[in-house]
């Protein structure tokens, strides 16, 4: 009787400092985010964009997504991947990055504004019309009740016209 209550307690004990110490993933994982924060805060300490800081902050972005994918920081981390990329004229790389969020992510609460973010990059830095409207599209149906449909509306209305013929539009509406 005395051994079996010896290796419960063994047992018990065990567990509880197993669930308590952290792993070494934990530890990574902690380590990364605090690296994060220090990136983000030199990024945006001035009032112009640093390129090689947001270059690396997109590295640190991505290398946290890919380590800790089931984190809640991982679709958030692309995301802002994405926006820092398209501010830098890699449109391209931002589209991937929201891709990854469309296909991994559908829980993700910016899930639309990932949706319309991708519609308005097809839309303005790529000038693929046909996808941006495929996306503004999805907005409108599937989220009506979302405060970026009606953007997105208004966004297919106007696609592919030119600024100056915009600017005409509105003239003309006055």
């Amino acid at each position: 009787m005395k051994i079996k209550c010896f290796f419960i307690l063994i047992i018990i004990v065990g567990s509880l400092f197993s669930c308590g110490s952290k792993t070494e993933s934990d530890t990574k994982n902690e380590d990364l985010k605090s690296q994060i924060v220090e990136k983000e805060k030199e990024t945006y300490s001035s009032d112009s964009l640093n390129l090689d800081l947001a270059n690396e902050l997109i590295t640190m972005y991505l290398a946290y997504a890919n380590e800790f994918p089931q984190d809640s920081l991982a679709p958030e981390y692309l995301f802002k991947a994405a926006e820092i990329s398209m501010n830098i004229n890699k449109a391209k790389n931002s589209i991937d990055y929201l891709t990854e969020i469309e296909n991994n992510y559908k829980n993700y609460d910016k899930y639309v504004a990932t949706l319309f973010l991708k519609a308005f990059i097809l839309e303005n830095y790529l000038k693929n019309f046909e996808d941006a409207e495929k996306y503004y599209s999805i907005v409108v149906e599937q989220y009506p009740e979302h405060s970026l449909a009606q953007d997105a509306e208004a966004a297919i209305s106007f696609l592919g016209i030119d600024d100056e013929e915009l600017i005409k539009m509105f003239q003309q509406s006055m």
